[in-house]
């Protein structure tokens, strides 16, 4: 049996080790999940963390042993399945990702990350309607991120949903309003809108941000031509 000074010891190195990772200094951060595993083999903890920092650094096969022995020594470690499920979307594996972040989100519905990870799988898979309705839940968890209007966005402009994806950008940039792909987003909706003035306005707004964006140049060259203002 593992003594409580163990425990304790291995509760320092995992909390030594994600602040590593949290600094970028993924190695070291292996090195003291690895010291807390060799301490306390049935580390669920330890596990996850060390398959997170190799996920981080492309090493999907140890990423996807360590989040195997996670979700094994703790069937109920919603996070695990969530991790687990970016190894095996990175691998092409995309309808087993689905369920280890459908699991993820069963165990733990407050997750965000499981129905934003759930819908992007989703939508490669070409199943749009079930990445909007995954978006949306990740939304009603966490409304102020940006980046998650932006996603559901683009699965709406992607199905021609044009005013859904407008008003998704419109919220996209209110958070965040220097974002390049939220504003060539909504110009490119505004433009399927037939409102051209406030198209070309967004358009102009992005090369102000990326003079170098050549999508977005060529089509304020179209709107001139068609004599916009």
């Amino acid at each position: 049996m593992d003594s409580d000074s163990n425990r304790q010891a291995v509760a320092d190195l995992v909390e030594r080790g994600v602040g590593l990772a949290a600094g970028g200094e993924l190695g070291k951060a292996v090195l003291e999940f690895t010291n807390a595993i060799l301490m306390v083999p049935t580390c669920a903890a330890a596990y996850f963390h060390r398959g997170c920092a190799a996920l981080c650094m492309g090493a999907l096969d140890d990423a996807a042993s360590d989040l195997d022995k996670a979700v094994r020594l703790d069937p109920a470690f919603a996070r695990a399945y969530d991790a687990r499920g970016l190894v095996r979307a990175a691998r092409g594996d995309l309808g087993r990702a689905a369920s280890d972040h459908a699991r993820a989100a069963e165990l733990e519905p407050s997750m965000a990350s499981a129905f934003e990870n759930l819908g992007t799988a989703y939508f490669r898979m070409g199943e749009s309607a079930l990445a909007i309705v995954n978006y949306s839940k990740a939304l009603r968890l966490r409304p102020d991120d940006w980046r998650l209007y932006l996603l559901r966005a683009g699965v709406q402009t992607n199905r021609e949903e044009f005013r859904f994806a407008s008003a998704d950008f419109d919220d996209a940039l209110r958070l965040n309003p220097d974002d390049v792909r939220a504003l060539y987003g909504r110009a490119y909706t505004l433009y399927h809108l037939g409102q051209l003035e406030r198209s070309m306005a967004d358009f102009r707004r992005v090369l102000l941000l990326a003079p170098d964006n050549r999508d977005a140049a060529d089509a304020l060259e179209v709107l001139l031509r068609m004599g916009v203002p």
